[in-house]
C-alpha cells in the first residue's frame, strides 16, 4: 500500500480516534513536515512534546531557515469530529482545539527563553 492509501484508510475509518491518527503520524512524521514545513535548513517533528512540564503538545514542529526559527504546535483530533454544527457555528471540539492552541501560543510567548 502507498502512504496516500494508508492515510485515506485511517481517515475514513469511522472508529478512528485521535490515538490512531497520532500513531499513524508517529510512523510517518515526514508527512507532517511535507504539509506544515516551508523552511529548508532544518526541521524536526516531536510527538507528545512537554512544554516545560506545564503543557503537552500533540505535535511540535521545529524548523529553521536563514537565521530564523519557527515553532508550530499541532493539536490532533479525530477525523470524525464535527467542526461546525448545522447552523454553521463552531462545534465544542473545534472550540476546545482552538483554546488549546491559544494556551500553547500564550505559553510560548511567556517562555521565549526555552526557545
Amino acid at each position: 500500500m502507498s502512504l496516500k492509501s494508508d492515510l485515506v484508510e485511517v481517515l475514513e475509518d469511522t472508529k478512528c480516534g485521535e490515538t490512531r491518527i497520532h500513531a499513524f503520524l508517529k510512523q510517518n512524521s515526514p508527512l507532517i513536515e511535507m504539509v506544515f514545513c516551508n523552511e529548508w535548513n532544518f526541521h524536526q517533528v516531536f510527538h507528545e512534546f512537554s512544554l516545560g512540564g506545564e503543557k503537552r503538545v500533540d505535535v511540535l514542529l521545529l524548523s529553521a531557515h536563514s537565521n530564523a526559527w519557527f515553532v508550530r504546535f499541532i493539536e490532533l483530533k479525530s477525523p470524525q469530529v464535527r467542526l461546525y454544527n448545522s447552523k454553521g457555528v463552531k462545534d465544542k471540539d473545534l472550540l476546545k482545539a482552538e483554546a488549546q492552541l491559544a494556551e500553547r501560543r500564550e505559553w510560548e510567548e511567556s517562555n521565549r527563553a526555552y526557545f
